[in-house]
């Protein structure tokens, strides 16, 4: 181990059981210390839709417990590492500097060298929807959107890939038109539609942070999706089913941006300045300013869990006492508002 040079973790573990230890010791070796995150495993579990599905039952106590357990974890990790990259939109517990996931990019697990898969000119359009979790995903709004456009008469073919080997759902991303990732995202492009663009198929992705995303992804790093609020993701869907042109283009400029930003080779350079040590100053953020309270999920799934939580053991629950403007929107957002206004804004 001590042969290395520089050590990536991911999910916040380390080799051993003992990780306090084993980072004091790397770093007394002089190696140099990087952490990724991937979402789940830094978000917190009150802004996760699939930590508090409805089949897990999760108690206000469990909820509030995870919670204070994640923040210690990630003071303790984010004091022993040279660097951690993570979401913006998911780091609020987060209590250092951090390196901007985005701008390092999430690697094609697909070859994009090959030509893109060309979709026929039929009129039915083939739709892809493969949930990792239906329900924190947006599923059963997903599926309610496409009812109504059918029954407007829309031709649609729509497919649901759920627990299947990934070559089945390679397959089926061949095959399609269009893909659409997910209804609730703190992320613009994840797995799912990145591996959507490797084949030149468009993606819509939903969620309430566009403003933040903007504001938060430099323009080259920002992938061509079309990203829509979940009130409005029945139109965006209808508007990429009635213009094959705009699903063509937005396909071709998917896969364009995976083969500059996104493949392999290009997201281990960025990597390596990150291990370096060159890490220009807009690659980083700051988590007390990101400003993204919407979390992952769906609201009727979060909601009620942290109104609960904040009316129990107060707004210390939350974690965020230090960074109280954030702790403050957090409970604006949530809780205040009750979804009066399900729209955040930067």
């Amino acid at each position: 181990m001590l042969l290395c040079d520089a050590f990536v973790f991911a999910f916040g573990a380390t080799i051993t059981w003992y990780s306090r230890a084993e980072l004091r010791l790397l770093r007394w070796a002089g190696k140099r210390i990087v952490f990724v995150y991937h979402g789940s495993d830094s978000r917190p579990p009150y802004l996760d839709g699939q930590a508090l599905a409805t089949a897990l039952n999760v108690s206000v106590e469990q909820c509030a417990e995870r919670t204070a357990k994640r923040k210690k974890d990630l003071e303790m990790l984010d004091a022993l590492a040279d660097e951690v990259i993570d979401n913006p939109f998911s780091a609020l517990l987060h209590s250092r500097s951090l390196v901007n996931w985005h701008i390092i990019g999430i690697p094609s697990n697909l070859s994009a060298s090959d030509a893109p898969i060309d979709s026929p000119a039929n009129a039915r359009v083939r739709i892809l929807h493969g949930p990792s979790h239906a329900e924190s995903k947006g599923t059963p709004l997903i599926r309610e959107a496409i009812a109504r456009l059918i029954e407007k008469g829309r031709e649609i073919d729509y497919v649901e890939v759920i627990g299947q080997p990934h070559a089945s759902v390679v397959a089926e991303l061949k095959r399609c038109d269009l893909v659409i990732d997910q209804a609730y995202a703190d992320v613009p492009m994840a797995g799912f539609s990145t591996e959507a663009a490797t084949f030149g198929k468009p993606s819509i992705v939903g969620g309430l942070g566009g403003d933040f995303f903007h504001a938060s992804i430099p323009d080259d790093a920002y992938p061509p999706v079309m990203f829509a609020h979940p009130d409005d993701f029945e139109n965006a869907i209808d508007k990429l089913v009635s213009d094959r042109a705009l699903r063509i283009q937005l396909g071709e400029a998917a896969r364009k941006f995976i083969i500059e930003y996104r493949e392999p080779a290009v997201v281990a350079a960025r990597m390596i300045r990150v291990l370096k040590g060159d890490v220009p100053n807009a690659w980083r953020f700051d988590p007390s300013a990101a400003g993204y309270v919407g979390g992952f999920g769906p609201p009727h799934l979060l909601r009620p869990m942290i109104n609960e939580m904040v009316r129990r053991f107060g707004s210390s629950v939350l974690q965020l006492d230090d960074k109280p403007a954030l702790r403050d929107r957090v409970i604006d957002f949530w809780i205040t508002n009750d979804g009066a206004d399900s729209t955040l804004h930067s």
